[in-house]
């Protein structure tokens, strides 16, 4: 029970600080400052026993992207797209060194069952018929930027919301709990002003959780996010993590 406790606790907040930095900027960068200081706080000694370290230092990487997404503008929608995933990359592989160490997560015999990724070619589909992506005004990318920015949130989602998150909370959980809380965590950090299409993606994360749930398979997850992007890319010209922007 107080597993679930902790991570109802850490979305609580993580809406929380959200909504406050919308509504009062200065007061929710108080807010967000001060509950990034009592989530390490927390991960240096785990009180109860409940392996929430990983979980407890992970999060404060939602706040701060937040923060960096809101007030960090440099020129254009892909540059700054481009900044908040090299950050997201950069912290997913600082985290990540001991794990991949200990748990041989890019182990390449992993590769057998990569076959397995082409289920993103019909989530593609899928998103596009779903998606009014003609409706968005999307920043026109040429083709090597445009692969160059799928390729790279591909790999950070993946490390990011699998590797650590579903991991850690399959640890001190259940993988049914773990596949639950990243992908809401997922359907937040991609938040819309339209509830639709947050909903949507937490239900593809449902699928990429879950396929990671059942073969533990880091390499399939990346595929699954390429390939996923890559045929809505292909269908609408148009880069998913724009268009529900």
């Amino acid at each position: 029970m107080i597993h679930v406790l902790v991570l109802l606790f850490l979305l609580i907040s993580l809406i929380l600080n959200f909504f406050l930095l919308n509504i009062s900027p200065i007061f929710g960068i108080f807010v967000s400052t001060f509950s990034i200081i009592i989530y390490l706080i927390l991960s240096i000694y785990d009180f109860y026993d409940i392996y929430a370290q990983d979980i407890l230092a992970i999060f404060p990487t939602f706040i701060f992207i937040n923060l960096v997404s809101m007030y960090f503008h440099i020129s254009d929608q892909y540059t700054n797209t481009l900044a908040i995933y090299l950050i997201l990359f950069l912290i997913s592989i600082i985290f990540s060194l001991k794990i991949f160490h200990e748990k041989k997560i890019f182990n390449f015999t992993n590769l057998k069952h990569s076959y397995s990724a082409l289920l993103g070619i019909g989530l593609g589909y899928v998103i596009y018929y779903f998606i009014p992506f003609s409706s968005f005004s999307v920043s026109k990318l040429d083709l090597l930027g445009s692969l160059g920015l799928i390729v790279l949130i591909a790999i950070s989602e993946s490390i990011f919301f699998q590797a650590l998150i579903q991991n850690a909370v399959t640890k001190m959980t259940e993988p049914i709990i773990g596949v639950i809380f990243t992908s809401i965590l997922y359907g937040l950090f991609h938040f819309s002003n339209n509830i639709f299409y947050t909903a949507l993606f937490i239900i593809l994360n449902l699928m990429y959780s879950t396929v990671y749930a059942v073969w533990k398979n880091i390499y399939i997850i990346i595929g699954l996010n390429l390939i996923t992007s890559l045929t809505f890319y292909f269908l609408t010209s148009h880069l998913l993590v724009f268009a529900i922007k």
